[in-house]
């Protein structure tokens, strides 16, 4: 039952992710790119620490293993989206999301097997191809820039946010509310820096709808804080990652209700390849209480 549970998390968590698109067009007729991380993340912030208050936690309390873990947490979550913003700076968007799900599938993948010790069944496999192979659809025609730091950037970015997933399933005897409250509080430090060397500015024009949408924003992101705690708790990492995949197919048809983007032939044909192997995960699966 548990499996379930975290199974439902993480499929959860993929459709708020792919709203993101929908609040990130609101937000930008306000706030700069980085100014649109800071912002968010500080209302993330201050939700989740009235709630750390209200609980009477104190999120600096912690044992010495989980101090390193929680540390390396913050340090790769930031460094995910340094890197995913760098690559989207520097080639397409989508051919960055390309390069973002290949790292983070081929790292949780082998990070499960060293750490959790996740086998890997025929199923498993043919999940993960439906999803690669719906992923080339996606961005088809990817255009590959030669030896571009787009892409590297783009893996990197995979990597570093496969490494935060396995560290979710670590740190699983921590509050969820003080691994929320450090990722939150990372994205405002590294916004805030970000600011400050590139010398731009957070806001351009002041509207009160986009701040509304700002602590909106923030509220979903402490959601999804919870959501990918108690998901990667109950549900192995490799399948978890591929699970999450499926942003992409509900941000395809939230943006077409929404913002009237229509996708391609080939997108549609990605989008189902991607959600089919996600559907996969769920055929015949031993949804067993896990401890």
């Amino acid at each position: 039952m548990n499996n379930l549970k975290g199974f439902l998390a993480l499929i959860s968590t993929a459709l708020i992710l792919g709203t993101f698109g929908v609040l990130i067009r609101q937000l930008a007729v306000m706030f700069t790119d980085p100014g649109q991380v800071l912002a968010r993340s500080f209302f993330a912030t201050l939700i989740i620490t009235a709630i750390v208050l209200y609980r009477k936690m104190n999120p600096f309390q912690l044992d010495k293993k989980n101090v390193v873990y929680v540390g390396v947490f913050s340090l790769v979550f930031s460094l995910s989206i340094l890197s995913f913003t760098f690559s989207a700076n520097m080639i397409k968007v989508t051919n960055s999301l390309f390069m973002l799900f290949v790292g983070s599938l081929t790292s949780t993948a082998l990070l499960g097997k060293i750490f959790f010790k996740e086998s890997f069944s025929a199923r498993h496999i043919t999940s993960l191809l439906l999803v690669l192979l719906g992923l080339c659809f996606f961005v088809y025609p990817f255009q590959l820039e030669s030896v571009s730091m787009g892409l590297v950037f783009g893996i990197g970015a995979g990597i570093f946010e496969g490494s935060a997933h396995t560290l979710r399933k670590l740190m699983k005897d921590v509050k969820r509310e003080v691994v929320v409250f450090y990722q939150s509080l990372s994205g405002v430090i590294l916004a805030t820096a970000f600011l400050l060397v590139s010398g731009q500015q957070a806001v351009t024009e002041f509207h009160m709808s986009a701040v509304l949408v700002a602590i909106l924003f923030g509220a979903l992101l402490v959601s999804i804080g919870y959501l990918l705690m108690y998901g990667f708790s109950h549900f192995d990492v490799n399948w978890g990652t591929i699970i999450l995949a499926t942003e992409l197919f509900f941000a395809m048809i939230i943006n077409m209700v929404f913002l009237n983007e229509f996708p391609t032939e080939f997108e549609l044909i990605g989008g189902l390849l991607i959600f089919s192997g996600t559907v996969v995960t769920s055929l015949s699966f031993n949804f067993k209480p896990q401890s």
